[in-house]
């Protein structure tokens, strides 16, 4: 038995080119040899073993890679090695052990495959995408400046990486650090595989490991039980309102929030990050009574709401990792809050202040993010903000005055007695935010204006 880790490759006979299995075998060697280095040997179907069931000694760090497509039929003598694979892995998907050490690439959707009902629940790869309105399925091919088969291989590398580290005890982290990435609808599938990488690109592995299934009570079960492994949740919003339940009132999805806002609600040291891109067009009539719903149900201090580009997304998630727990105990009862983007240089606002007593709090300083239970404190306790606007994204500045409505609504006590966007140009105020009252635009360049708002912080310091 080999102190390498093995990784077995398998594919049916008939059903699939085997131009393309050959150009995946090429492909994935190549990256596994410059990601995992030599602590691996590949063993592939035809030319090493017959099938599953033909391998002898399986160890620990054995892993399986099964190419699969639609053309596989229940009779075919593939569907036997794959339940013979699941003998030997004797293979519960409630447990991590065995589904871990199985990578599913799929050539079509996974529901549409004939499969052992042991695999079937499993989240595979998919080497496929949906093209034109009626959504016909296109293999992804292997030419040279097709980055989204480049991006699916490392993926599954990277993943049977973090495998072979964890099952042989070489990284302890990869037993602790989960993020829980929600399902979402195949309009956004390529966006949920971009914020993947970019979590495993910070250490962590994503759960859950599974597809959710139909029925309400197991889908419940599921995700409870993956919850309290993670660190945090990440859900993603689409166009679609997704399938529906065996009880056919709600969407999986739905039923997903509905279990992960309960679990939040029980669980007060875990957070909760919402996207929901930016310029989303066609969205269902139910989808958008959904997302209506979650803006209004679930926003408080553990769940963040985000409606942005994927960049700014995963610049707000890179901001949370960043931060952490490092400054847990930061006062946030200070004279003046100052919310900028991180790159923004905003020392002209510090030179304008001068020397008055004021008490100062930012967004961003050298070395310290704020996490975003301390942003949303600061609105509650601060009655001076100065939000500075770079002209990015609009979206961005939408969702900074929907934090400070938000905090209206979970308990500040009062008005902000001054809140000023500063800009490079003027703003249309309605536009940006309805509730927020007072609320000004001041000019970067306007520097009276600017020191008046601090002469007035000092005026509201001595009542």
């Amino acid at each position: 038995m080999s102190s390498k880790a093995t990784i077995h490759i398998t594919f049916p006979k008939a059903g699939i080119e085997n131009s393309w299995v050959n150009s995946f075998l090429e492909n994935f060697k190549f990256s596994a040899q410059k990601v995992i280095g030599e602590k691996f040997e590949i063993r592939i179907k035809n030319a090493d073993f017959d099938s599953v069931s033909s391998i002898k000694g399986v160890s620990k760090l054995d892993v399986f890679l099964i190419i699969m497509s639609e053309k596989l039929l229940e009779t075919d003598e593939y569907y036997k090695e794959l339940q013979d694979l699941c003998g030997v892995l004797s293979l519960d998907i409630h447990q991590e052990t065995g589904a871990s050490k199985i990578f599913k690439i799929l050539l079509n959707s996974n529901d549409s495959i004939q499969q052992p009902e042991g695999l079937k629940q499993l989240s595979g790869y998919n080497f496929f995408e949906y093209i034109g309105r009626r959504k016909a399925v296109s293999i992804l091919d292997f030419e040279k400046n097709n980055s989204k088969t480049w991006s699916r291989i490392l993926d599954v590398v990277y993943d049977v990486n973090d495998t072979i580290k964890r099952l042989s005890n070489r990284d302890e982290s990869l037993n602790k650090n989960f993020v829980y990435l929600g399902s979402c609808s195949t309009d956004q599938a390529n966006y949920r595989d971009d914020i993947r990488r970019e979590l495993q690109h910070f250490g962590f592995r994503i759960l859950p490991y599974v597809d959710l299934p139909s029925e309400q009570a197991s889908l419940q079960d599921i995700v409870n039980e993956n919850l309290s492994r993670s660190k945090f949740v990440i859900q993603i919003l689409g166009e679609q309102y997704g399938p529906l339940t065996n009880e056919g009132k709600n969407s999986v999805f739905d039923i997903e929030n509905l279990t992960i806002r309960q679990f939040i609600k029980n669980n007060p040291d875990k957070n909760q990050f919402i996207w929901l891109p930016a310029g989303m067009k066609n969205i269902e009539s139910k989808q958008e009574l959904y997302i209506n719903r979650i803006k209004r149900d679930d926003s408080n201090q553990q769940s963040q709401i985000i409606e942005s580009t994927l960049e700014e997304f995963k610049n707000t998630i890179a901001e949370y990792l960043e931060a952490g727990n490092q400054y847990p105990n930061e006062k946030t009862d200070v004279d003046l809050y100052i919310i900028s983007q991180h790159n923004d240089d905003i020392s002209f606002i510090d030179s304008i202040k001068g020397n008055l007593d004021i008490e100062v709090r930012k967004s961003f300083e050298p070395d310290k993010i704020i996490s975003y239970q301390e942003h949303l404190q600061l609105l509650e306790n601060t009655d001076n903000i100065l939000l500075f606007y770079n002209n990015a994204d609009l979206t961005w500045l939408k969702s900074k005055t929907g934090d400070a409505v938000k905090a209206m609504g979970m308990g500040r006590k009062a008005p902000f007695k001054q809140f000023v966007i500063v800009s490079k140009s003027k703003l249309d105020i309605d536009e940006i935010s309805t509730w927020l009252n007072p609320v000004k635009n001041i000019l970067e360049a306007d520097t009276a204006s600017l020191k008046e708002f601090f002469n007035n912080i000092m005026e509201f310091k001595k009542q």
